[in-house]
C-alpha cells in the first residue's frame, strides 16, 4: 500500500540519464587565426618593446623630471590656495587683537610673558618666532570654540600655518 497521494491521471517523471559535458569550441585570435588558448578573450597583445637607447633621457633630464613631478604634485593648488586664505586670516586676526588690546594689564605673570611680548604681534608672520605656538594655540582655540569651526577646519588652520612656517 502506497501512503503517496497522488492526482489523477498524473505520472511520476521518470529518471533520465545525464549527459556527458559538450566541449566548447576554441577561440581563434584575430591576428593569427590559430587557436586562442582556453578562457583568452581572443584579443591580439601588444609585445613590450624595449627602449632605444637614443630614447632614454639622459640623467640630468631624469632627475629634472622627477623634480618638477615632485613640486607640480605635492601639493595641489587649491590646497595651497585655501592654506594661503587661513594664513591670511589667522594674521588679521592676530592683528585685530593686538589692535583692540593694547597694552593691557594681564593678571597672571605667564599671561604678560607670552601676550604682553613685544614679538607677540608678529608671531604669525613668515618667519615663527617664540610666541607663534601660543599665538596659533589661541587662534586656533578661538575658532574652535567661539566660531563653532569644525575639527576638520582646525586641522587645516594648523596644517596652513604648517606649510607656511616650513616654507620659511
Amino acid at each position: 500500500m502506497s501512503l503517496i497521494v497522488e492526482p489523477p491521471g498524473w505520472q511520476r517523471p521518470q529518471p533520465t540519464a545525464k549527459k556527458a559535458p559538450v566541449a566548447m569550441p576554441r577561440q581563434t585570435t584575430a591576428r593569427t587565426k590559430d587557436n586562442a588558448p582556453a578562457g583568452s578573450s581572443g584579443k591580439p597583445t601588444r609585445k613590450a618593446r624595449a627602449a632605444a637607447v637614443k630614447d632614454l633621457p639622459s640623467l640630468q633630464e631624469a632627475h629634472q623630471t622627477k623634480e618638477s613631478g615632485k613640486e607640480r604634485h605635492l601639493r595641489a593648488e587649491r590646497t595651497c590656495t585655501t592654506y594661503s586664505g587661513h594664513v591670511r586670516q589667522g594674521r588679521e586676526w592676530l592683528q585685530n587683537l593686538v589692535a583692540a588690546s593694547g597694552s593691557s594689564n594681564w593678571h597672571h605673570e605667564e599671561h604678560q610673558k607670552t601676550y604682553g611680548n613685544p614679538n607677540f604681534k608678529d608671531a604669525l608672520e613668515r618667519t615663527p618666532n617664540e610666541c607663534s605656538d601660543s599665538a596659533l594655540a589661541l587662534y586656533l582655540s578661538w575658532k574652535g570654540f567661539d566660531q563653532k569651526c569644525s575639527q576638520s577646519t582646525i586641522d587645516g588652520i594648523r596644517a596652513g600655518f604648517k606649510w607656511w612656517w616650513d616654507g620659511v
